[in-house]
């Protein structure tokens, strides 16, 4: 069953849920961590967009940032967004970033979506991400940050 059209946005119940939930969790003030005790995030800046790349988006030039932040407290940050997703011009923007000490030591995660930036003009065939692929994105963030999932069986054949 597809979900329903919720209002004139056009935002589907998948979109409502995800913008709800990263609500509560900016609202709670809920601090995402790799694990309980550990001070880093599981995935390093490689780690991180090699996991966006291999889930099939295609992402612009990655921008590094070896400054101190006061606004997350991080000495590094990496930001970029991804231009298509299967070959697909994507309409809409979706901003990714990662900060930490350092490329190998993140602190945090970051998504947005619903931005419009370079690639709105670029082609004329382009779409805007289907909810089931905000989804997805949705839960690798949550992967990456509550190590959801990440744990995988050793000596299991």
């Amino acid at each position: 069953m597809e979900a329903k059209i919720l209002d004139i946005n056009k935002k589907t119940l998948i979109d409502v849920w995800c913008t709800k939930t990263e609500e509560y969790i900016v609202r709670m003030r809920i601090t995402p961590i790799a694990a309980p005790n550990e001070k880093f995030l599981p995935v390093t800046k490689k780690g991180f967009f090699d996991l966006i790349e291999a889930s099939g988006y295609t992402i612009n030039k990655l921008d590094e940032v070896q400054k101190y932040n006061p606004f997350n407290g991080s000495n590094y940050t990496a930001f970029t967004s991804p231009c298509s997703f299967r070959g697909q011009m994507i309409e809409k923007q979706i901003h990714l970033s990662v900060a930490g000490n350092d490329k190998d030591h993140l602190k945090m995660a970051h998504m947005q979506f619903a931005l419009e930036g370079p690639n709105y003009e670029q082609v004329p065939d382009k779409f805007n991400l289907p909810s089931t692929e905000k989804l997805n994105l949705f839960y690798m963030m949550l992967q990456v940050l509550f190590l959801i999932g990440q744990k995988k069986n050793r000596g299991n054949g």
